[in-house]
């Protein structure tokens, strides 16, 4: 019998070497292993028939036109593709439905959530976050009413040549949640955040960025639909901007759909202080504390490098965050205090150019007052060990003055890295500790 199927082609960079296009394709080979296992054993996620990887040879270097062939010639310039040959989902994706019909009713966006939580909840507890949950990757098949969940976000990562790692973001603005945006390790909730704006944009019609107070960072959906009580709390804690103060898992959220869980539990326990609540499992979490999925366990080899042996402390991310932001705040201290001649008015100037800089980024707030505190301290650190140059140019003093600022620019460097990691462990380690026993006190 013939099978309708979809093939979708993807590209990795041309820039990589030959070590770095092997890695991808390892990479490729083993997301496309996992689509393989979780199309057989879920009705809801579409069968993956076949996947390989093709050297297209292009005709020429601006043609629009490819030649696939097997015989090169050095002359001829070659590109790597990656395929993926998936069943056809026979429908439209919500996108579409809501452009057609309108936006969606309470009972239909329930529905949804009713047909797509069992689904994560399958593909997290073997070890997967899909990444990439909007509109458009939840399509309806016309023969039913079945959803069906498309386009994992991993496969593009890796093809893209992006390590789990990597600052890079993948995602789709407006849906993903600040800790994917800003490159930070993903979790369950991830998804879960994903989901609840993807709801939010089914019950108004309105997209994300139109949603999204920007000085506030906060949701303000409500002035565009009516919600009950139950679901209007599920949302509002599906979209929440810190992964702690969301659901854990796609069976909680269930378990207040279904009234299993009270409305006035649904919300954190306290907003915009310590949340009473279990923490989430997490992708890449470690900790013999939580009890992970086997597929979790088994894919945690692979996907993250725990050099320090601290929970989500990666060495690498930490140590260039730290070279950037210590090295560039350090020389914008150092020149302020030096050219602008008074002491006072070069620290006004630095904190307020500084301030601008991290403030500006899309961040989540708590992170933002993170690095903005870490370089404030590193640089007074600094200064309090050599207060003499927060009076004296060193670069009046020729070869040796930057020599001196190269040098103290390496402690700020280090300094930042210190704090940096005192601070996260702090945050992975004290605070669950001052939780659990808020949690026995009371």
């Amino acid at each position: 019998m013939k099978r309708q199927c979809v093939v979708k082609r993807l590209q990795p960079p041309t820039h990589l070497n030959s070590s770095q296009l092997e890695g991808v394709m390892r990479a490729f080979r083993r997301e496309a292993d996992v689509l393989d296992r979780l199309g057989d054993r879920h009705p809801q996620i579409p069968a993956l028939y076949a996947y390989c990887e093709m050297h297209v040879v292009v005709a020429g270097q601006n043609a629009a036109s490819e030649d696939v062939s097997c015989e090169l010639t050095p002359q001829q310039p070659v590109q790597e593709f990656f395929y993926l040959v998936q069943e056809f989902v026979d429908g439209e994706d919500l996108r579409q439905e809501i452009a057609q019909r309108g936006r969606f009713s309470e009972a239909e966006v329930v529905d949804v959530l009713r047909q797509i939580l069992p689904v994560l909840q399958f593909i997290h507890d073997n070890g997967t976050i899909h990444r990439d949950i909007k509109p458009d990757n939840i399509v309806r098949d016309r023969a039913g009413d079945k959803l069906f969940l498309i386009d994992f976000g991993a496969v593009k990562q890796v093809v893209a040549g992006v390590s789990a790692q990597s600052s890079i973001v993948f995602g789709t603005q407006g849906y993903a949640p600040p800790e994917q945006v800003s490159g930070e390790p993903v979790y369950p909730s991830t998804d879960l955040y994903a989901l609840g704006v993807t709801c939010l944009y089914l019950l108004t019609g309105k997209k994300p960025q139109e949603l999204m107070e920007s000085a506030t960072r906060r949701w303000n959906w409500r002035d565009w639909a009516t919600a009950s009580d139950r679901l209007a709390a599920i949302l509002d804690r599906m979209v929440m901007p810190a992964a702690f103060d969301r659901f854990a898992s796609a069976t909680e959220v269930l378990a207040a759909l279904s009234g299993d869980m009270p409305t006035g539990a649904i919300a954190p326990a306290v907003r915009g202080a310590i949340v009473l609540e279990a923490d989430p499992v997490k992708i890449d979490d470690r900790s013999d504390a939580v009890n992970l999925p086997a597929g979790l366990a088994a894919n945690l080899a692979e996907e993250t490098e725990d050099e320090s042996g601290f929970q989500e402390l990666n060495i690498r991310e930490l140590w260039s965050r730290a070279a950037i932001a210590g090295s560039g705040s350090w020389l914008l201290a150092i020149g302020f205090a030096s050219f602008l001649g008074t002491v006072w008015l070069g620290l006004l100037m630095w904190l307020l150019v500084l301030g601008g800089v991290i403030f500006a980024q899309y961040r989540p707030l708590k992170q933002k007052f993170y690095f903005f505190i870490t370089l404030v301290v590193t640089n007074a650190i600094i200064f309090t060990l050599f207060p003499a140059w927060s009076i004296l140019n060193p670069f009046q003093l020729g070869i040796q003055g930057f020599v001196i600022v190269g040098l103290l620019t390496v402690l700020a460097i280090l300094l930042s890295y210190i704090l940096m990691g005192v601070a996260r462990l702090a945050y992975r380690f004290i605070l669950p500790l001052l939780r659990k026993l808020i949690n026995e006190l009371i």
